[in-house]
């Protein structure tokens, strides 16, 4: 198992007196990344602020990879690329578990009493091995392949074809991206030594009209745009350019978004023939090519169009060119003084480009005619009219620059598991959605035979609400009989929230960029959940933030839950738009303590934080100094007193809502559980909150909610 760790954690090499030097350095500077997440983390009282430890926030800032929990098969894969990305040496470290596939075996496991140890239990003195290897992936890929436009990389399909917009080939999508990461990634002067390595001087040579760095001495397809490369001109060839000639001129014109390729005698004697007909169709990519009927044009695969109609919007484009340019001069020239007293307005255009300005270079002007005609006939120049007349449109008129991204299930701003999937105009949210299958436990299968292992079983669910899911389950049971033990619910309850609503403020605060409450937040959390938090700390803390008045000019507009969707939503988010729900009401041992609930009209994430605060001090008064710290003695569950097939149902408040729970069993065993769980609920209110929301304001809406996504598939 150690030399299987080893190996793919270690550099190659031998431990020379100098490496263990450097072992030692490593082992008192751990960079930790935790998986799932650091609420979890957090949730097993460990403290994020020992010395020699530190968090990272990226798997490619960590030297140690710490899972603390079983992983669901999905979020396996998620971890596998987590510790592939870590550059060696690495750890691998586990906490209570022993092996989790596809992950190699661990460097080091631990108890939960020892996660506060990490500096003095892990030792890189294995770092460097003469076995090591690279840790390889395990293979994911489903087998199919996905198409794109390379124009309109919207368009997607799982075959070969044409794209439906512009009519240009599909290519693969794989080999897109590497084509990108070739040409896109190296300097420019690599790029063209390695086309012109691969091109004899002796041999025709085929170029790219989009990308004319690429050349080669066979027809084919461009690596980068999947364009079909056209027979360099005769011209050009027997020139006698240098090879940095051709690179500057091609480089200088692929900038400005010209090709003059020239046509031959032929063609223009043609064109000139069909340029007398009323119906001329030509390529927006390739002008020199036109005919007299509809159809795709023989270099790149684009579909024709009329003549007319292009010459329309290049006219259009023209007149937008001129205006710009007209008014950008206007911007440049503002402010500088102009040495001779001409008034700028009378002169005509030939005048105004021959008069000197103070501080303003005359070369700058340089081929402005040229962009003016960029969509004219000889530029070649595909208009962005024509470009983006078919792509959808953002609520401001322009075109969609739309991208799909993913966020998590291991991201520092949301909670640990959850994946959320965004599509984006820019960098505005259009769509986003939670992924619910990627932390899937399927904990309610197969079922523990024995009552007494029901609650360990469920609270794996949500290891912050350990003691909530054993009062549930216990209050289940219950009702199946006549069962008249005294339990004192409020404890149970309270203390969840507090830990939860502690755990809730460390992670949100770190969403926020707030690191001055986070480090306060994630530090009481760790005292609270080792009994070692104090009344006065845990009250100073609320007060502190509830008055910290940029969060409210921050979180004032985000986080709103529309109106129609506000009557399914339980917990912290309903009670702060002024919903009074909350199941503690009902509950003898609360009206006992003349319970009431939090309550606002603040309809935002602003709101959503005072109820939580409020709510942390609620719940301390609650519980009363002689609770606050001290442990809670779980009420002993049975099966010998339940015979034959009966079901108990059950629900209780917990930190993020309603929590219920059905129970059948059948002579003592469990035979089906069916749980609803408040996070459900939130999950759909996600796509509401986020959209038409820039990114960072989206990722705070939803860290608001509090959703757990060990409980997506209850």
């Amino acid at each position: 198992m150690e030399s299987q760790s080893i190996k793919y954690g270690s550099r190659k090499g031998k431990q020379t007196a100098f490496k263990q030097l450097l072992s030692g350095v490593a082992s008192k500077s751990l960079w930790v990344f935790p998986v799932p997440g650091l609420n979890g983390l957090l949730a097993k009282g460990f403290n994020p602020h020992q010395k020699g430890v530190n968090i990272a926030t990226t798997p490619k800032h960590a030297n140690v990879l710490l899972v603390t929990s079983p992983l669901p098969e999905k979020l396996t894969t998620y971890a596998a690329n987590a510790y592939a990305q870590m550059p060696r040496p690495r750890l691998l470290v586990f906490v209570g578990i022993s092996s989790i596939d596809p992950l190699p075996s661990p460097h080091f496991v631990l108890s939960t009493d020892e996660i506060n140890l990490l500096s003095q239990k892990i030792s890189f003195s294995h770092a460097w091995s003469e076995e090591a290897v690279a840790y390889e992936l395990p293979d994911t890929d489903d087998g199919k392949s996905v198409y794109t436009c390379p124009m309109h990389p919207e368009v997607q399909s799982d075959q070969p074809g044409n794209c439906p917009k512009c009519g240009m080939a599909l290519v693969k999508k794989d080999d897109e991206v590497k084509s990108i990461d070739k040409f896109g990634n190296k300097g420019e002067k690599q790029q063209h030594e390695h086309m012109y390595a691969e091109v004899k001087e002796d041999k025709d040579i085929f170029t790219c009209p989009m990308h004319p760095e690429i050349q080669s001495d066979k027809p084919g397809n461009c690596p980068i745009c999947g364009m079909t490369l056209v027979k360099k001109h005769h011209e050009e060839q027997q020139a006698g350019m240098t090879k940095n000639e051709v690179d500057g001129h091609h480089l200088h014109e692929h900038r400005r978004g010209v090709m003059n390729l020239r046509e031959p005698e032929s063609k223009q004697s043609l064109n000139k023939e069909v340029a007398d007909d009323k119906n001329v169709y030509t390529c927006p990519m390739h002008p020199e090519v036109q005919s007299n009927e509809a159809g795709q044009c023989p270099k790149c695969g684009m579909r024709l169009v009329k003549k007319e109609e292009e010459k329309g919007n290049e006219l259009k484009g023209e007149e937008e060119n001129k205006s710009q340019h007209h008014n950008q001069d206007t911007q440049n020239h503002h402010g500088h003084p102009i040495e001779n007293d001409v008034d700028t307005h009378d002169m005509n255009v030939d005048e105004q480009k021959t008069q000197d300005v103070q501080g303003h270079d005359k070369s700058k002007h340089e081929g402005h005619e040229d962009m003016a005609g960029m969509s004219g006939r000889e530029g070649g120049f595909m208009s962005m009219v024509q470009m983006t007349k078919d792509m959808p449109r953002s609520e401001d008129g322009l075109a969609m620059e739309m991208s799909d991204v993913f966020f998590g299930p291991f991201h520092p701003g949301l909670p640990g598991g959850l994946l959320v999937k965004m599509k984006l105009d820019g960098d505005t949210v259009m769509k986003a959605t939670i992924e619910r299958d990627i932390a899937s436990q399927h904990l309610l299968r197969p079922f523990p035979k024995l009552l007494s292992q029901l609650p360990q079983h469920l609270s794996q669910l949500n290891p912050l609400l350990h003691s909530t899911y054993h009062l549930l389950v216990y209050k289940a049971l219950s009702n199946m009989g006549d069962s008249n033990d005294l339990v004192d619910e409020v404890a149970f309850l309270e203390k969840d929230r507090i830990g939860s609503h502690l755990n809730w403020l460390s992670l949100f605060s770190r969403t926020i960029g707030d690191r001055e409450l986070h480090y306060q937040a994630s530090k009481l959390c760790y005292e609270y959940q080792t009994g070692k938090a104090a009344k006065a700390n845990i009250l100073m803390l609320t007060g502190n933030a509830e008055k910290t008045l940029y969060l409210k000019k921050r979180l004032n507009n985000i986080g709103i839950i529309p109106e129609h969707l506000l009557q399914s939503v339980t917990g912290p988010i309903a009670r702060a738009a002024g919903m009074e729900k909350d199941m503690r009401q009902s509950m003898p041992a609360y009206q006992h303590k003349n319970f009431k609930p939090i309550m606002l009209h603040e309809n935002n994430a602003w709101g959503q934080l005072q109820v939580r605060l409020a709510e942390i001090d609620q719940s301390v008064k609650l519980l009363g100094d002689e609770n606050l710290n001290k442990k809670i003695i779980l009420p002993e569950i049975n099966n010998s007193d339940l015979p034959g097939e009966q079901k108990g149902e059950a629900a209780v408040e917990a930190p993020n809502g309603k929590l219920q729970l059905s129970i059948e069993i059948n002579d003592g065993q469990v035979k089906s559980i069916a749980i609803e769980a408040a996070s459900k609920v939130l999950a759909d209110v996600v796509p509401q909150i986020t959209k038409a929301q820039e990114l960072s304001n989206a990722l705070v809406s939803i860290a608001s909610l509090d959703i757990s996504p060990w409980e997506m598939d209850a």
